[in-house]
């Protein structure tokens, strides 16, 4: 399955998970961030900059497409973007933020 068409679901992320991740990525310390974008890098390092932004920020594709290009469709970035919310809950887990 390509990684647009898989959903919190096929990564198994549950409401509760993507809460999680997203309180993570809001006001993360510095350490925080530099998980965060470990995390990012590793699913696409060539938006990442865009990616972190959408998570710390909660910014639409559409919201950052308007003040800077982004190379991939809007339906590729959400699929990189649930991919990195998997890759980020995975680090929690690892670093024992998370059961």
């Amino acid at each position: 399955m390509r990684t647009r068409q898989k959903s919190y679901r096929d990564y198994g992320i549950g409401e509760e998970e993507k809460k999680k991740v997203f309180q993570f990525c809001q006001n993360p310390s510095e350490s925080d961030r530099k998980i965060i974008m470990d995390a990012i890098e590793h699913v696409n390092p060539q938006i990442a900059e865009h990616l972190y932004i959408s998570l710390t920020e909660r910014k639409s594709y559409q919201e950052m497409f308007k003040k800077s290009y982004i190379p991939i469709p809007e339906k590729d970035f959400y699929g990189y973007r649930r991919k990195a919310m998997w890759a980020i809950y995975d680090m929690m887990r690892l670093c024992g933020m998370v059961k």
